[in-house]
């Protein structure tokens, strides 16, 4: 006889058969009902079909659940989960400062750390960084120096490198709505004197490059750097690959990168809750991180997972981890409709 009981969110079963999948974090149950489908809201592009196939299928084989991809860029799917009030997704992926948006708006749930074992094996930046045990971290990214390297004598090592007179192409930056946008203008506020709290010191310093700067979302600056149109950029580390063979080269500032954490989290709108929780606990296990690691070149957070060897992404290491800067992402979400406004008047409109 088979029966379950919904207790605390998770689902009980008895008179069934079942297999523990330890190092994936999993238990599947022969004979247990019928498989959950779940929708995640995830990065698209490249990215996502890359994710689709080394995240949403293992755990399609693993459990007998099915994973719809709703992908898209970050500002876009933000915007989709207000206007829908997380309705439709179960489980989303975005930057910690849009996440925080997110979890002030009442679209978030807590989870229960009895579904998620495996959060235990993080680092403790990427146990719990909106507070309040709301979702953990699933990897760590860096900004850093996307860059030619026929541009250069010697690799960037500076923030202040996207301003220099002498660039042999134009120097680009990210529109603020892009994720890792205002992580880095706040780094620059800072080293012009201001910092979270000023960011119009970094405004103003943007300001002076504003009649050459190129403005992207992500790849169409690898492209004009690639074919020299570009100079230099900020960049996360994933989206530039080490390739001997083209210009285009990557380097992290002397004084670390500005670290940018994604976490991945259960929406309150979600019917299958327990399903959405054992997904996180499968992509915080050290054999998908291992794995994710490897195919898709996304730096594990879960710190049993070693970088892989050979690979050929620019991975955050632990020792870049430790140099990194990290900005109060409650506060960034609060003000970020005031800058995106700022930079509208100050940067785009020349």
């Amino acid at each position: 006889m088979s029966k379950n009981d919904e207790t605390g969110g998770r689902r009980v079963w008895s008179g069934t058969r079942c297999l523990a999948l330890a190092a994936a974090g999993l238990v599947i149950c022969a004979g247990a009902a019928q498989a959950a489908t779940i929708t995640v809201s995830v990065w698209g592009g490249g990215y996502g079909a890359k994710w689709k196939k080394h995240a949403a299928e293992p755990f399609e084989k693993a459990t007998g659940h099915k994973v719809v991809v709703d992908g898209g860029r970050s500002a876009v799917r933000l915007s989709k989960m207000k206007a829908t009030k997380g309705k439709g997704t179960d489980v989303v992926f975005l930057t910690v400062h849009q996440m925080a948006i997110l979890r002030d708006e009442g679209i978030l749930t807590a989870i229960d750390p009895a579904n998620v074992p495996n959060v235990s094996q993080l680092y403790d930046f990427a146990k719990d960084p909106l507070g309040g045990g709301m979702c953990p971290a699933i990897t760590v990214l860096g900004a850093g120096l996307a860059y030619n390297k026929d541009h250069f004598d010697s690799p960037p090592t500076s923030w202040n490198d996207l301003f220099r007179k002498d660039l042999k192409g134009r120097p680009g930056y990210p529109v603020l709505s892009q994720s890792y946008s205002p992580l880095v203008m706040t780094r620059i506020a800072e080293l012009h004197g201001g910092g979270i709290d000023d960011i119009g010191k970094g405004m103003a310093q943007l300001a002076t490059i504003k009649d050459r700067v190129q403005l992207f979302r992500i790849f169409e600056i690898l492209k004009a750097i690639n074919q020299g149109d570009a100079s230099i950029a900020p960049m996360l580390n994933i989206f530039v690959r080490k390739d001997p063979k083209v210009p285009l080269s990557f380097a992290w500032p002397k004084d670390g990168g500005v670290g940018v954490v994604n976490l991945a989290c259960v929406t309150k709108a979600s019917g299958n809750k327990a399903v959405a929780e054992q997904f996180l606990n499968f992509y915080l296990s050290a054999e998908h991180q291992a794995r994710i690691a490897r195919e898709a070149g996304d730096s594990p957070v879960n710190k049993t997972v070693p970088i892989p060897s050979g690979t050929v992404y620019n991975m955050v290491t632990p020792d870049q981890i430790s140099r990194m800067h990290h900005y109060d992402a409650t506060k960034i979400a609060a003000k970020l409709g005031g800058w995106l406004k700022r930079f509208q008047e100050e940067i785009v409109a020349k």
